[in-house]
């Protein structure tokens, strides 16, 4: 008879922490204990290999039986409560008691060590700074240099690196060997790891240089390589990532102790790539002119303890000032002094040359340091030189990680190997952030991930629709490969053209001003999906029973509705400011400055340049006010279907905000050239009332025109497809 417990139901959202490491694994044993012994699943625990599934029987279901069920119910259990780490521990076991007893042997450490307690003047020398006490202290306890000194299992070391104390870091390493540079604390943590997590990239070069390479290789179980990787990505320190995978290219899909490779970490840094960072135009053009070095891009070298170099007899000193992060050396050669005497040198210091020279140094010296160098400090950060320099020099430090680690995954030929280093879920990543560069790259290395699925079966070509990316959409769309991928389904029965009427979370909508704008990028893109695929998977439902062109109507009737409002709203207000432009103009014709002459009626400035300027301005902007407001009015009585979104809403936009920027400014012309024909005499008074008057409406131009830009590229230069 079947017992009651035997039937439990668990619940995979188990109410245990994460175990993470040794320091939480006591906690997490009484929890687990406690939770198991209420499912009455603990004796499944105690009793040895009583109800493991022997080998065959995992996937036979119908051989599991009760027991069977009640040992996996258990293991279940502990793999859903483990962290990253503790699960790559046991995700081969197929008993919850040999699960137990493994994570048991690799975290439990027994009674708690105290022994720290006894280095607590070492650590507080350490962590304020003091050298002297920290040097003292190691004086008379040598081996308290690689003990354990926090309760987190940190050596002094660790805490030098996180306080970012140079000079005891230094003093550290010298009585350290190259071994005890590989000391980890409770968090599988190096000092190297330490100092490139906390951004201490000076102390990140000296450590990297001075630990072991065998240390970082890639080696089963052994994710200090894939730790440090990772880190330095996350922590930008491209430069230490880039030699590393130099070294050991194999690491690019070696898991760390989060479970995530360094591909894997890459494909989420979108910042770090070009197509990542959206600049203004200016800042665009100063970008491309920037010009990075080789030496720049790819040399690492240790900063600390860098003596002077001595090179063909001349002594080479160097000056290092720092800006925003970048490293500017100023060369100074001074020339060696042999028996006092040197080739070409000058002696006599109370001589005229001397005085002349020593002079032009002076004079170089304060122009350059007083004058010149704030002058191009200021510019370049008025201009944002020094931080485009830097994103510049990131780009293209990611960029060369990028191919490095794409040239060793063609080496992994097995479909398990990618999966299970983040390959996979590298690219799918890299096309949600929208990183063309990344998966331009790696279709280019390997074509083959173009077929490649994310868990819910939907490949690149569908990511991409569904994410709103139009530079990954072209690139697959110009591939060879592309027909195949347009006929595929997701597990939704969903195809191509259902995810363009789709809108997800992430889909890059927000960069667009105003919600028409997003219902016009939809509709663009709904368009240019539709033209591409074969006809009959226009009319192909999903399991919902819904075509695409349903879908998409129904996810997106909010954002009609707010583009119809945001549309009305924008033209009421700019058919205020039209009509009120049309009264003034028409008014101003009728009430010219001078008058008219009595005699003959003609104005008395007729024969003035001022004056038929200002009779030409003022027919012009009543004329483009007029059309302003006409189109204005065409937009707040249009019917609003999904099809006028595309382009007779914008177009209406477009040509009714042109014209009243054109009214506002011949209307400023017509103020102008009044105010100047009647204060001609009096150009100092005219001059900044024109330039006080004109600021209302400049402000009006400014917040107006970026829907205008906005409107005019989205409806003429639509980026997709492109």
């Amino acid at each position: 008879m079947e017992t009651k417990s035997s039937t439990t139901a668990f619940s995979a959202d188990v109410p245990v922490p994460k175990l993470h490491d040794k320091r939480n694994y006591a906690e997490w044993a009484i929890r687990v204990r406690t939770y198991l012994k209420s499912r009455d699943l603990w004796e499944d625990i105690i009793n040895v290999g009583k109800n493991a599934a022997t080998s065959g029987q995992e996937d036979d279901e119908d051989a599991i039986n009760v027991p069977i069920r009640r040992n996996y119910m258990a293991l279940h259990a502990i793999q859903m409560s483990c962290g990253p780490d503790a699960f790559s521990e046991i995700r081969t076991v197929c008993s919850a008691h040999t699960a137990w007893q493994t994570l048991k042997k690799k975290y439990d450490k027994g009674n708690i060590d105290n022994s720290y307690l006894n280095f607590a003047d070492l650590y507080k020398a350490v962590l304020r700074g003091n050298r002297a006490a920290a040097e003292e202290f190691l004086d008379s306890q040598p081996e308290a240099v690689r003990k354990a000194i926090t309760d987190k299992g940190e050596t002094a070391l660790h805490i030098a690196v996180t306080a970012g104390h140079d000079g005891i870091v230094k003093e550290l390493v010298d009585r350290m060997t190259k071994e005890d540079l590989g000391i980890e604390d409770g968090d599988g943590c190096t000092a190297l790891m330490k100092a490139v997590e906390y951004g201490r990239s000076e102390l990140a070069r000296y450590l990297y240089f001075r630990t072991p390479l065998k240390d970082l290789a890639p080696a089963e179980k052994d994710k200090k390589g894939a730790m440090l990787l990772t880190r330095a990505l996350y922590s930008r320190n491209l430069e230490l990532a880039l030699d590393l995978i130099w070294t050991y290219p194999r690491l690019t899909y070696v898991l760390d102790d989060r479970g995530e490779s360094p591909f894997l970490a890459l494909a989420s840094m979108r910042h770090a790539f070009q197509s990542g960072n959206r600049l203004s135009f200016w800042k665009q053009w100063i970008y491309s002119r920037i010009s990075i070095d080789q030496s720049a891009r790819s040399t690492y070298e240790t900063p600390l303890n860098n003596p002077n170099d001595v090179e063909n007899g001349r002594q080479r000193n160097i000056l290092v000032t720092r800006q925003s992060g970048a490293t500017i050396e100023i060369y100074m050669n001074i020339p060696n002094v042999e028996n006092g005497l040197q080739r070409n040198q000058v002696t006599m210091l109370g001589s005229v040359p001397a005085l002349v020279v020593l002079l032009r140094v002076l004079v170089s010296a304060i122009f350059r340091d007083y004058l010149l160098g704030p002058a191009k400090s200021i510019v370049s950060n008025w201009l944002g030189i020094q931080q485009l320099y830097e994103m510049k020099k990131i780009h293209i430090q990611s960029e060369e990680l990028l191919s490095c680690m794409c040239k060793e995954i063609p080496k992994i030929s097995q479909t398990r190997q990618l999966t299970s280093g983040g390959v996979y879920d590298a690219i799918n990543r890299a096309v949600k952030n929208g990183i063309f560069e990344f998966v331009s790259t790696t279709i280019s290395e390997d074509p083959r991930f173009l077929e490649m699925e994310d868990t819910d079966s939907r490949n690149i070509f569908m990511l991409a629709v569904l994410y709103r990316h139009a530079k990954i959409f072209s690139l697959v769309n110009g591939h060879d490969m592309k027909n195949p991928l347009t006929s595929n389904k997701d597990r939704s029965d969903n195809n191509l053209l259902h995810m363009a009427g789709m809108v997800n979370d992430s889909t890059r909508l927000n960069r667009s001003s105003g919600t028409a704008l997003q219902m016009q990028r939809e509709l663009q893109w709904f368009k240019e999906v539709e033209g591409i695929v074969n006809p009959n998977i226009k009319e192909n439902t999903n399991k919902d029973g819904l075509t695409p062109r349903q879908l998409f109507t129904k996810n997106h009737e909010d954002m009609m509705e707010k583009g119809e409002k945001w549309m009305k709203d924008t033209a009421s207000s700019c058919t205020v400011v039209g009509a009120l432009i049309v009264t003034i103009m028409f008014a101003v014709a009728f009430t010219i400055p001078g008058g008219n002459d009595q005699t003959k009626g003609y104005p008395i400035f007729l024969k003035k340049k001022l004056f038929m300027l200002f009779i030409i301005s003022d027919a012009l902007s009543l004329f483009s006010s007029s059309i302003s407001v006409l189109m204005f009015l065409g937009i707040l009585t249009s019917r609003y279907a999904e099809e006028d979104f595309l382009k007779s809403l914008p177009k209406k936009m477009v040509i009714g905000l042109s014209n009243l920027f054109l009214s506002i400014a011949t209307m400023m012309i017509t103020f102008s050239a009044a105010l100047l024909i009647m204060l001609h005499d009096q150009l100092p008074v005219a001059i900044p009332l024109i330039c006080l008057i004109g600021v209302p409406a400049v402000i009006f131009v400014k917040i107006q025109f970026p829907i205008l830009k906005d409107m005019f590229m989205s409806t003429y230069f639509p980026a997709i497809g492109r």
